[in-house]
């Protein structure tokens, strides 16, 4: 689990130490530059089997592209937990970085992007990677283990990854449906969502798109294991808002279990639902952190949950969020009132 990020020149942050907690929020406006602590940590994690996360580092390792374009230092830092490794114009050592730290992609650290897959009724099988970056394997690997044990457990009925799956999905979506699989050869897997309530299969195209996105999220999710980091960009993508907010009730489960979740978003259903969670002590207060970043040219800024479930400053006292966030529509909602 991350504890302490520290990051110097490594593109939109010229030098900043984050704390982290076993939820970590990222969010603020659009290209401010959120993603360049995903993309720090990535740097990190050993990989040895995923073409995926080797086409999106790859773009980071040139030092020119990655130095930050304000302070342009002929180096550059990302340290985890104290341990360090560094980047300059000559040499660039990625496989001491992932030694020293210990992140193993999809062992103990994994990651789906916001450009990830959505419906479809076949899906690639790999016996290689798990998930991919995109989710793009996610099916494969649950045609391979719905009927073993999930990672985290919440219902006690049945334990399996597809009974824990199905759980979830009547909460978050208020919908009784399961997924069902099957392998036609060994490069592809048949998908269908079995509605229980109306005894019946659909293709994955004639359901909300919003399902397939967030269902790759629960899959991964839940194979998670005590330990483990999760990390999400945009979880919200194509979901109703009330299943945004259900959505966070699901982070901050696994959060409690052991798993470090590490959201970058710009949900404030996410974040509300957050709040609302601590607020009704449902989660620790001291087990979340929020970070905005306003511009390219700002830092980060630090963000705490008090135990009202409010923002708070780092001495406890009550604060405003953020401009331009909260507040983006409130002039015309009283102007409609």
């Amino acid at each position: 689990m991350i504890k302490e990020l520290k990051i110097s020149n490594f593109k939109s942050i010229k030098e900043q130490s984050f704390e982290f907690k076993p939820l970590v929020i990222l969010t603020g406006t659009n290209s401010s530059g959120k993603s360049s602590i995903l993309h720090a940590i990535l740097l990190t994690v050993e990989n040895k089997a995923s073409n995926s996360l080797q086409e999106l580092t790859k773009k980071f390792h040139k030092f020119s592209i990655v130095r930050n374009s304000f302070i342009k230092k002929d180096i550059i830092s990302i340290a985890i937990n104290g341990r360090s490794f560094s980047i300059d114009d000559e040499d660039y050592d990625r496989s001491k970085a992932a030694y020293l730290e210990g992140l193993k992609f999809e062992e103990n650290l994994f990651f789906i992007s916001a450009n990830r897959t959505g419906a479809e009724d076949l899906s690639d099988y790999n016996d290689y990677e798990k998930f991919g970056i995109k989710g793009e394997y996610t099916f494969g690997y649950f045609d391979k283990h719905w009927q073993e044990k999930a990672g985290i457990i919440r219902f006690k009925d049945d334990e399996s990854l597809k009974g824990q799956l199905w759980g979830w999905c009547k909460e978050i979506f208020e919908l009784d449906f399961d997924v069902q699989t099957n392998k036609i050869n060994e490069n592809f897997v048949e998908i269908k969502y079995y509605f229980r309530n109306i005894d019946k299969e659909l293709s994955p195209f004639n359901v909300g798109t919003g399902i397939s996105y967030a269902l790759r999220i629960l899959i991964i999710g839940l194979n998670c294991k005590k330990g483990d980091i999760f990390i999400v960009e945009n979880p919200e993508i194509h979901l109703h808002p009330k299943a945004i907010s259900n959505m966070a009730k699901f982070f901050i489960f696994l959060a409690k279990n052991g798993v470090q979740v590490i959201l970058e978003t710009h949900s404030e259903h996410i974040i509300n639902s957050a709040c609302y969670e601590v607020c009704k002590k449902n989660f620790d207060s001291s087990d979340i952190v929020i970070y905005y970043k306003a511009d390219q040219n700002s830092d980060f800024e630090r963000i705490n949950v008090g135990n009202s479930g409010k923002f708070v400053d780092e001495n406890g006292n009550l604060r405003k969020y953020p401009s331009g966030f909260f507040d983006a529509n409130s002039a015309e909602l009283w102007e409609l009132l």
